[in-house]
């Protein structure tokens, strides 16, 4: 699904699956093994947000390696990209 500001969305189901990784040559952040549960299915954003989909928000001065992600918006920005996105007719 793509909403009318242009960001597109894909439709998460509730269920279970395991996340993670029980071997010990995994990645400090790949473990434990975790059983994960979702109870009601959600729309979740496809692709990050970026900058250039946030026309009215002061632009972010990052150096050149960082790429303008959405969780390095102040609180005040990411409320109104939320407010964008519910008014923009994502459902």
């Amino acid at each position: 699904m793509t909403d009318a500001a242009g960001l597109e969305f894909v439709w998460v189901p509730a269920g279970e699956f395991r996340m993670g990784s029980a071997s010990a040559e995994s990645a400090w952040n790949e473990r434990p093994l975790t059983e994960v549960r979702i109870s009601r299915g959600f729309w979740l954003g496809k692709f990050e947000v970026t900058q250039a989909q946030l026309p009215g928000v002061e632009p972010l001065r990052l150096q050149a390696h960082q790429p303008p992600r959405l969780s390095r918006l102040p609180g005040g920005s990411v409320r109104a990209v939320a407010a964008r996105i519910r008014t923009s007719g994502a459902r």
